[in-house]
């Protein structure tokens, strides 16, 4: 009957629409309904713009990222696509000439010498010889050689070396590598040659020629690509090389005029980096042409056309091997010009099929949108279904005078329409704006996050604003308005004249709240009930407003769910931004190591005719020589060995050794029957400052620790582990005491001595052996050959030294602290290095004897691997990068040669910046998200609380008539507002710290000893955002509801 009325068209209806189009009757009133309650509006259009905002943010975050690593890629790599390897020549003006490619770079070849003898090994047989790149050749295809001392070749007899090769002489080669026997195809090539250190103004002589291998399937003889693996075949003995050098040409001299190397320490070398051997750079020399490869760029927009491009030039649209190798693992190889594809590159142009990392980000994009669509829908649903709620009234009078459903349904959407055309331009201007405003902040943090070294100077603060992306956001955005006005608008379709004008639809009791009523009533009407004790305990402690606040919520309930469940999101949001901040802050600080600004490790080598004294004396001279650059300070340094040794009983408390035994995957070293515990141990060798600096804080007598002749060590407790999974920090030693230092293991043919230990109660010397013979070190795979066996120790024990333990100590210098050890650290001044090493003076360690066998034994064979002395030095820095810069100079002028095996230089500074910019952008990161989600549920509490209290006008008009004072009423008001502010406090409290534990349970997977916190600054942030949002909603509310006389309230029937 109702549907009847409704689908007839009066003459009134008629007249008013031939004023206005059909469609336009009930936009015109949509559009005057928001005009009408600008507060509701204006909030809706908030929250529209918010999530509209916060959407746009995130996904222009995601395609800033992207950009971001593409920029990355082209800065440490270069711009180029397809590198094509060994062009013939009479194909490189065909490729030029090829419409698909856009821009192209010839890396010219001249060929390859044979280095000396001591170089011939897997990685340093030859000295590849190519063309000097400069910048209009190269057109930002790749970035150019840094030349780290001297200048660039100018003249065709000058030549530019890889700084690796600075300072080493024609004997110093087997320091580097691996020997290697050879075919003995090339013994008549002359070899490179030079006379003393190579330096800039060296003269090295060279015969260059081609890398020749043998096909193993056709037995025919091919050139080797510039950059390939060294091909080796296997024997009885191990690998031997099996190309050769052919077609030498004459031996030409040419003047080392300067050596380049990567500008950072971080930065790979991306001109030498692959082959075997060393490379060199000269200009329009005297000599032929070898290869050509060439770099280019395409205009191709998917991997399938650069694959037919690499199959036109190589026959084979696999022929890429860009894990490095040589031709033989690459399959149906045909031709002899091969290709790599910068894969990485391409992968951020979306050119390639491995989309995992678009996967991951996207994925996370569409997650946080999912949640912002979800609080949004909230709140924007919530604002449609109080403004029908607010108008049943009118919606009845329409559906009276004709309207259909699908007209009422009509006008719903017409007000989400307007909401959304004003709200999402709002909404994706203030998305670009917030986040051009976080990564011009932040841009130096977040370069750090997508790479330290191509950002490290410039930093990362332009956003990339791409019109897909905004569309996709504007996509959404509607489609959570009109999803939030859907249910709303279904009601109002639903709405009949007689109940809305009768109001019987503005109060709705649920099922179970009727349900309820039915047995309170039948419980009265037997006498009793529980609703009638507790309205009686209301009303006697706290009055009827007590009494009328109870029965408003009650009545209310869905729309006080809403508003608890916003203020809840709203606390939880809080909590765990509160404790993501309290574990990042945590993470930042244990995971810095507690060392110098700058550290300097280096690896000197004693010569036949040094001592261990004139080996201290050459790293004391380096360390002054580093701490003249300026801007740095020396902070000392320290000497680090690994040995074996023996604690009386009591010395080490067994228990907490075992445990590190265990996190370490390492086998128990044991405890003999008289507590006598055996393991591995490291002693530090300090300067005198630092040696002194512990013995003064820890009020320790300098006489009785000072004595170089008669050593007396202490021992560090308070140490900081990392097993890969966690940190913690160990207390090793109980008391003082003697420790056995085992400073002389014997040899044992074809085996290596590996640790020390305890078997049935006994000491024994652990050995690994690997057969007998050099026939029987390797496999009928050329795998080598492994076993165990254990000696007694006191047979194979030479020589010890009993080190009196004086001390334990938790106060030490702080670059100690990173290389405090896992086992037991024990500290001495340097001075006592050469009373330990005394007698290990004469011991010239070979390839079969271990560094742990010897540990103070500091000469080696010629050719081997033989033990160093390992000095770390520590600076702090007004300026860590341009110290860094300076200190690198001096390595490479002064602290170079055979004798220093290896010299490192970490940026301890840059490192703990970088990470803590890059803990402070994910920190600024999440606490946008959770201030807009968070501002969302802010929002919807003040919609729904302000619309409902506006709601109650002629509720508070008949109770202000029938005798409620001013008093009464705000006590009302304000227990409703406790209720909410209690439910939602206690709600978000547990949200937030459950997710909070989870944080913190994640972080124990990482981290020992770490409490779980939940922060009390930030739950009184909580309880302050409860209190000023139900504060701030109640009161305008308040004010635009007590507006007009009671009278006027009370006959507010008409629209």
């Amino acid at each position: 009957m109702a549907e009847d009325t409704r689908t007839a068209t009066p003459a009134g209806a008629n007249a008013a629409q031939g004023a206005l189009p059909r469609r336009g009757v009930f936009w015109h009133f949509a559009a005057r309904s928001l005009k009408l309650n600008r507060s509701r509006t204006i909030v809706s259009i908030i929250g529209v713009a918010l999530s509209c905002a916060l959407i746009t943010a995130i996904f222009t975050s995601v395609a800033t990222l992207y950009e971001g690593l593409l920029k990355a890629e082209i800065v440490t790599e270069g711009a180029w696509q397809v590198e094509l390897v060994n062009v013939p020549e009479d194909e490189i003006d065909v490729v030029h000439a090829d419409s698909r490619v856009t821009r192209s770079y010839d890396r010219i070849s001249y060929g390859d010498a044979i280095m000396p003898k001591s170089f011939e090994g897997y990685w340093g047989r030859y000295l590849s010889v190519q063309e000097w790149p400069t910048a209009d050749k190269v057109k930002g295809l790749k970035p150019l050689p840094h030349i780290a001392e001297g200048r660039a070749p100018q003249a065709p007899d000058e030549i530019v070396l890889t700084h690796n090769l600075k300072g080493l002489t024609v004997e110093d080669g087997s320091w580097l590598y691996d020997s290697l026997p050879t075919s003995g195809k090339d013994d008549d090539v002359p070899r490179a040659s030079w006379d003393g250190s190579l330096e800039i103004g060296s003269v090295i002589d060279l015969a260059l020629g081609e890398r020749t291998f043998v096909d193993v399937e056709s037995g025919q003889e091919a050139p080797c690509l510039y950059d390939e693996s060294l091909y080796t075949t296997e024997s009885a003995t191990g690998d031997v090389i099996s190309e050769y050098l052919a077609n030498p040409g004459e031996l030409k001299s040419y003047k080392v005029v300067g050596f380049y190397a990567p500008e950072g320490v971080r930065k790979d070398d991306v001109w030498g980096r692959m082959g075997p051997g060393h490379l060199g750079f000269v200009s329009s020399p005297e000599v032929p042409v070898r290869t050509t490869s060439i770099y280019l760029t395409t205009n191709l927009k998917s991997r399938t056309e650069i694959d037919g491009l690499i199959e036109d030039y190589t026959g084979n649209p696999h022929a890429v091997f860009n894990g490095g190798g040589n031709r033989g693992d690459i399959e149906n190889m045909e031709g002899q010009t091969a290709a790599y594809s910068h894969d990485s590159l391409m992968r951020y142009q979306g050119m390639t099929d491995d989309r995992s990392i678009w996967g991951t980000l996207y994925t996370l994009a569409f997650i946080l949108s999912a949640v912002v669509i979800g609080a949004s829908i909230s709140l924007i649903y919530n604002s449609f279904a109080i403004a029908v709620s607010e108008r049943t009234r009118q919606f009845g009078l329409l559906s009276s005078l004709g309207a259909s459903k699908r007209q009422l349904r009509r006008t719903v959407y017409a007000e989400a329409s307007m909401l959304a055309i004003i709200g999402i331009p709002v909404g994706l201007l203030v998305g670009l704006a917030g986040t051009f405003a976080v990564f011009t902040f932040a841009g130096e943090g977040i370069g750090m996050l997508i790479d330290q070294e191509a950002f490290a100077k410039t930093g990362f603060s332009t956003i990339a604003i791409n019109p897909a992306v905004l569309a996709l956001s504007a996509l959404l955005a509607v489609i959570t308005v009109f999803i939030s006005a859907t249910i709303p608008a279904w009601r109002a379709s639903r709405i009949s004249a007689v109940d809305a004008i009768r109001g019987s639809r503005d109060v709705r009791l649920s099922r179970r709240e009727r349900r309820e009523m039915r047995k309170g009533r039948r419980a009265g009407a037997r006498g009793t009930s529980f609703g009638r004790i507790f309205d009686n305990l209301r009303l006697r402690t706290a009055g009827m407003p007590g009494l009328l606040a109870h029965r408003n919520l009650t009545r209310a309930s869905a729309k006080g769910r809403v508003a608890v469940a916003s203020l809840a999101a709203s606390v939880a949001l809080i909590i765990i931004s509160g404790g993501i901040s309290h574990y990042l802050n945590y993470l930042t600080q244990v995971v810095d190591s507690g060392g110098s600004d700058i550290e300097v490790s280096l690896n000197r080598r004693l010569e036949l005719d040094e001592t261990t004294s004139d080996g201290l004396k050459e790293i004391d001279d380096a360390y002054r020589a580093l701490a003249t650059v300026d801007g740095a300070f020396g902070e000392g340094y320290m000497l680090l060995t690994s040995l074996c040794a023996s604690f009386e009983p009591g010395m080490i408390d067994y228990g907490e050794l075992s445990s590190q035994s265990e996190h370490y995957d390492m086998p128990d070293r044991g405890m003999t029957d008289d507590g006598t515990v055996y393991a591995p141990a490291s002693v530090l060798f300090l300067d005198d400052a630092s040696w002194n600096q512990i013995l003064d804080e820890n009020s320790l007598d300098r006489k009785r620790f000072g004595d170089p002749k008669n050593p007396v060590a202490v021992a560090l407790n308070g140490t900081q582990s990392n097993d890969g999974e966690r940190y913690s920090v160990r207390d090793l030693f109980s008391s003082t005491g003697t420790a056995n230092l085992l400073t002389n293991i014997a040899s044992a043919e074809n085996a290596m001595f590996v640790e020390a230990g305890v078997d049935d109660g006994e000491p024994v010397a652990r050995y690994e052996e690997y057969g007998e013979g050099d026939e029987a070190r390797f496999d009928e795979n050329g795998e080598p050959i492994y076993g165990k066996v254990a000696r007694p120790l006191d047979e194979v024990l030479l020589d010890s030294y009993d080190l009196p333990v004086g001390a334990i100590v938790k106060t030490f210098p702080s670059p100690i602290k990173a290389y405090a050890s896992i086992w037991p650290t024990i500290v001495l001044p340097v001075s006592a290095l050469p009373t330990l090493a005394a007698s290990s003076e004469g011991i010239i360690d070979d390839k079969d004897i271990s560094s742990l066998a010897t540990p103070f034994a500091f000469h080696s064979e010629q050719g081997t691997y033989g033990n160093t002395m390992y000095a770390y030095l520590s600076f702090g820095a007004e300026d860590a990068r341009a110290v860094e810069i300076g200190m690198n100079e001096i390595i490479a002028d002064k602290i170079t040669g055979s004798e220093w095996y290896r010299t490192y230089l970490t940026n301890n500074a840059e490192d703990a910046r970088a990470k803590r910019l890059i803990g402070e952008t994910v920190q600024l990161f999440i606490n946008c998200f959770i201030l807009i989600t968070g501002a969302i549920a802010v929002a919807n509490v003040f919609n729904t609380l302000t619309n409902s209290i506006i709601l109650r006008r002629r509720e508070f008009a008949m109770l202000k008539s029938i005798g409620m004072g001013q008093r009464a009423f705000w006590r009302m008001i304000a227990l409703e507002c406790f209720s909410y502010a209690w439910r939602g406090l206690a709600i978000g409290l547990a949200l937030g710290a459950v997710i909070t534990f989870f944080i913190y349970q994640a972080m124990m997977m990482s981290f020992e000893g770490l409490s779980f916190v939940v922060p009390f600054g930030w739950v009184i942030a909580a309880v302050g955002v409860v209190i000023a949002v139900l504060a701030v909603s109640t009161a305008y509310a308040l004010r635009k509801s007590s507006s007009g006389s009671i009278v006027q309230t009370l006959r507010e029937d008409a629209i």
